[in-house]
């Protein structure tokens, strides 16, 4: 596992549910709410959701997508990160999703 949920609305990043912690909320948590509960990962639960909130990282850190590459590297390694979410530069809206695993992966098949 090393992937998850980028939650965005209107553009805009609102959070990072790692997928551990997603399978965690729904395996564990999950079967004591029935299987039509609706699942809830922002803002207020009503009740008879299922309500993972608890689990969703409100703010991860992000990094303008004209950042050069070097910088990327660098918050990974010095921050320990497992994920950096890429925004555009001047609106924040949400460009994607850095995985510390494929970017390793990525950065070895270069050397090849």
């Amino acid at each position: 596992m090393d992937a998850g949920l980028v939650l965005v609305q209107d553009g805009m990043l609102q959070g990072y549910l790692a997928e551990g912690e997603l399978d965690f909320g729904l395996n564990n948590l999950g079967m004591y709410w029935e299987s039509t509960a609706r699942i809830r990962l922002l803002g207020e639960a009503e009740e008879g959701d299922l309500d993972l909130s608890m689990f969703v990282d409100r703010t991860p850190l992000t990094i303008c997508a004209q950042a050069p590459m070097e910088y990327l590297v660098e918050m990974f390694g010095k921050l320990g990160l497992r994920y950096i979410c890429v925004v555009e530069e001047g609106s924040g809206r949400v460009v994607g999703v850095v995985i510390k695993k494929r970017l390793v992966v990525w950065l070895e098949s270069l050397k090849g």
